[in-house]
Order: structure tokens, then C-alpha cells, then sequence
């Protein structure tokens, strides 16, 4: 047996030492939760997840029960109207990893992926804002689930779908536009349904709306990739920790705070 991971750490070294051989550009990405260990394994980037290792990524935006697709660590959301939340929850393991790793990889910034409830649910567009300004320039590299962008919500009560259960919600077709199944498909029996609110977003609305949550979106990577301070390999100094967070993130001398 692996009883130390060293086989695991060899053979991720191993795939990666081939995926550079043949492309020096790819991302070696994977789905641990844990960045300091994957990051030694040979990865590029690993996410901080929710799981029942460490309620860092949950306290950031998922604490409150209903939003937590697990009860091991329930609190409140830091990005939340009400203020409770304490952003020490997610910076502790945060600065921790980030240490761990040092220049080697780095941690993927995520608003959210198939296993939990969207970053939508429950929240307004200035709490979506506020949450996409700090995954888009804190130290890492942002991720946009799909349809987060455009602020596609979780649909509660959906059928389980390939083991989905309460996940399933978070699953719903990418939603294009007000035409047949949100533009997605013209099926009358899609494989799971798209969010039928009279209020669900759509590409096509938003497209038109200089203030939408997509071109909001668009500002912000424009402006990740525009302030090389905010690349990955940015340093990152924490001034406050608590309401307001305040960072600065700087490079070759320029700084942003």
C-alpha cells in the first residue's frame, strides 16, 4: 500500500514531467482540496474545497445551513449582507498553503463547481460583486463555474440525476437566452431542466445591460490579466483581516490595493 502517498507524488510528477514534454503551456489541475499536498505532488493548482477537512472555502460564501452541502462546519458566510462572518476561517489555511507551496503552483480561486450550491443562491447582485472582487484578485487563479458568471442560481428540489441529489440544482443547463430551454436545447425532454423563474438570468439580457453581472465579470478579467500584480506569482500582503478586508497585491513595484 501507499502509506505515505510517495507512489502518488511519483506518479503525478511522472504525468506532468510528460503533459510539459509535449505541451509547456498545459495546467496540471486537480480536485484535492488540499493545495500544499497536491501542489508537492506535482500539480500546477489545486482548489481549496468545501469538504470535511477545513471550513476555509465554506466560510467564505457557504456557512449558513442550506447553502452547506455538509453539516461539519456551518457558521456564517463572510460574504454576506449580515457581517458576521469571519474571513480568518479561509485566510489561516489560506496563508498556510500558500506557504506550503511558495513558488512552485498555486491555488485556484473558484466561485463554485458541481458539488455545492451556486454562488447566487441567496445573495443580491452587490453581495455577487463584492464576493467576484476578492476570487479575482487575491493571490491564485480565478475560476468562473459556469453560469456563475451571468448569476445562474441553484434550483432546489430537482431530481437526482448520475448521483447528484441536492447537487443537482447547481447542474442546470447554461442559460443563453428567453427562447426553448434558455437557448440551451430544443428538446422537449432535456436531461435535466433550466431554471424556469420568471427572474433567471440569461447571456442575452445581460449582454445588452452595460451594469450586468457578465460584463461586471469581464471588467474583472480584463483586469486580471491587464495587472501582472495580480497574476499568481503576485505578492500578496494582508493590512486588515475582518470588515473591510483590505490586501495589497504587488509585483516588479507596482502595487494595487
Amino acid at each position: 500500500g501507499d502509506t505515505d502517498g510517495s507512489f502518488t507524488r511519483a506518479f503525478w510528477h511522472e504525468i506532468r514531467a510528460y503533459m510539459e514534454s509535449l505541451d509547456p503551456q498545459c495546467l496540471l489541475i486537480s480536485e484535492w482540496g488540499e493545495p500544499c499536498k497536491a501542489v508537492k505532488s506535482g500539480f500546477h493548482l489545486d482548489f481549496l474545497l468545501h469538504s470535511e477537512l477545513t471550513s476555509a472555502y465554506t466560510s467564505l460564501l457557504r456557512h449558513e445551513e442550506g447553502r452547506n452541502t455538509t453539516k461539519a462546519h456551518i457558521g456564517h458566510s463572510y460574504f454576506n449582507r449580515d457581517g458576521k462572518g469571519n474571513i480568518n476561517e479561509y485566510l489561516d489555511r489560506y496563508l498556510y498553503d500558500l506557504s506550503e507551496i511558495e513558488d512552485r503552483g498555486a491555488i485556484g480561486m473558484i466561485t463554485g463547481n458541481h458539488d455545492m450550491q451556486r454562488l447566487a443562491y441567496g445573495r443580491n447582485p452587490e453581495e455577487i460583486k463584492c464576493a467576484l472582487v476578492f476570487l479575482f484578485t487575491m493571490k491564485g487563479v480565478p475560476f468562473v463555474y459556469y453560469g456563475d458568471e451571468i448569476g445562474m442560481d441553484y434550483i432546489p428540489g430537482l431530481p437526482s440525476k448520475e448521483g447528484g441529489y441536492i447537487r443537482t440544482g447547481s447542474r442546470t443547463p447554461m442559460q443563453w437566452d428567453r427562447t426553448k430551454n434558455a437557448g440551451f436545447s430544443v428538446s422537449d425532454t432535456p436531461y435535466l431542466p433550466t431554471d424556469s423563474r420568471d427572474n433567471a438570468p440569461t447571456v442575452a439580457d445581460q449582454e445588452k445591460d452595460p451594469n450586468s453581472l457578465l460584463n461586471f465579470v469581464r471588467t474583472l478579467a480584463q483586469l486580471h490579466k491587464s495587472s501582472k500584480m495580480l497574476w499568481a506569482d503576485g505578492n500578496l500582503e494582508i493590512l486588515h483581516a475582518g470588515y473591510p478586508l483590505a490586501f495589497v497585491r504587488e509585483k516588479d513595484g507596482e502595487r494595487l490595493l
